[in-house]
């Protein structure tokens, strides 16, 4: 199969996963968003071995565990960028920078672009500035740190492309398989963390005295002026 079409149908996958991503990611969180996907990502890999095939080899293992480690902040951020909105405007932005890095990675190793590859990054450029291009009054703009966030989910995304070109060519889909599962280990291992801090969190302020719950709901209380009470030892 051509690489022009590899390339559209992987466009395609990536925006679905963009969209969807960013839905999922305001119903459950960036975080959990992210460990879902890398769990069941892994499982779809797996279940496709015997049919692409892949050998497993230490330099195969090492660069798609490492490219896990950088995905997991990558999707991360992604997903967290989306949730903040608005799509049509960060997911261009973070595709445009994905392509980008890599670009410059192959440009400094000796690559170079012909007329085609060319005039599509100056297409690719004008078509993520005529998306931000919003002049109706009252649109919902991104905020600087949604832009910048968009950005750094780029810039990674495109250092895990150029971390999974480092695998041998022979390996076929185990640098993914080692991607996914360094991915979910660490995503379900920040979701477990979470969960144990907000369980802790109720019985921090259990433990705290007496007078210093009751000044604290006095201060919350609305509507009230009188000075909290006074903890003495």
């Amino acid at each position: 199969m051509p690489a022009a079409v590899l390339g559209l149908l992987s466009a395609l996958v990536y925006g679905s996963a963009d969209f969807l991503g960013g839905v999922a990611a305001r119903r459950i969180g960036p975080v959990r968003t992210t460990a879902v996907g890398a769990v069941s990502g892994l499982v779809l890999l797996v279940l496709s071995l015997p049919i692409a095939g892949g050998v497993w080899s230490p330099a195969a293992l090492g660069w798609g565990a490492l490219s896990g480690l950088v995905g997991s902040a990558a999707v991360g951020l992604l997903y967290a960028c989306l949730a903040i909105g608005p799509m049509s405007i960060l997911s261009p932005l973070t595709a445009l920078v994905s392509a980008l890095v890599p670009m410059a990675w192959g440009l400094v190793g000796g690559d170079r672009f012909g007329l085609v590859g060319s005039l599509a990054l100056g297409l690719a450029l004008v078509a993520v500035v005529l998306v931000g291009f919003v002049p109706e009054k009252g649109a919902v703009r991104p905020s600087a740190r949604a832009l910048g966030m968009a950005v750094a989910a780029g810039a990674l995304i495109g250092v895990f492309l150029i971390l999974l070109d480092q695998t041998p060519d022979d390996s076929g889909v185990v640098p993914l398989i080692a991607n996914r599962a360094v991915n979910g280990a660490v995503m379900w291992t920040v979701v477990g963390l979470l969960v144990l801090r907000r369980r802790r969190a109720p019985q921090d302020e259990d433990a705290l005295p007496a007078c210093s719950r009751a000044a604290s709901a006095s201060r919350s209380a609305p509507g009230r002026s009188m000075r909290p009470p006074t903890c003495s030892s």
